[in-house]
């Protein structure tokens, strides 16, 4: 907390292109995760770290529903200060893409995945 009794957050932005295992480690070790890319919502997922991710690309929003967790999306459209601010809040908060949902979700995604190898088998008449 800062003097005037407000909570003061650290912030990291990290710039640099990290092996995809690297970089899972970091953003695991994360209160919460602000992303605008596919993957590293995969690894808040995969490390069960509260995330925001702001929709640049249908792919990430594709990917927030499929993980049940729109209400930790941001459209480009809505993104501004007080709609990070509360978002990423409610994700520290655990109300929104909490850890204990990511869990279930990131169940729900491994359960899936052999699904993908049978429809490409099945595609290629294997």
């Amino acid at each position: 907390m800062g003097r005037d009794g407000v909570r003061k957050w650290a912030v990291r932005i990290v710039a640099d292109q990290l092996p995809a295992p690297q970089a899972q480690g970091v953003l695991g070790q994360c209160a919460a995760v602000l992303t605008m890319r596919l993957h590293p919502a995969i690894f808040a997922l995969n490390t069960r770290t509260p995330f925001v991710a702001v929709a640049y690309d249908r792919k990430v929003r594709a990917f927030m529903d499929q993980i049940d967790c729109a209400d930790a999306c941001i459209s480009l459209r809505e993104m501004n200060g007080p709609t990070l601010h509360a978002r990423a809040r409610a994700a520290l908060d655990g109300k929104i893409a909490s850890p204990e949902k990511l869990a279930v979700m990131h169940r729900r995604q491994l359960e899936r995945a052999p699904e993908a190898g049978r429809l490409l088998r099945r595609s290629l008449g294997i």
